[in-house]
């Protein structure tokens, strides 16, 4: 039997995304996590700059990090 629901853990950063019929709940008991990305220092990859550029803005808006 199903009930017609989904049940999804992501970050707090995602709200943006949200479609205005989800309702967004958060949880306050969850462990924190840190991410490490690391790349060789010789790395000229525009992927990877990328990528690195991305997460350090992220990290800069993280709201769960303004508390």
């Amino acid at each position: 039997m199903s009930l017609g629901r989904t049940l999804l853990v992501i970050p707090a950063s995602s709200r943006a995304w949200q479609w205005p019929d989800h309702v967004a709940v958060p949880v306050l008991d969850a462990p924190h996590v840190t991410t490490v990305l690391a790349w060789p220092a010789t790395s000229r990859s525009p992927a990877v700059a990328a990528l690195v550029a991305a997460a350090s803005r992220a990290h800069d808006v993280d709201p769960a990090r303004a508390g």
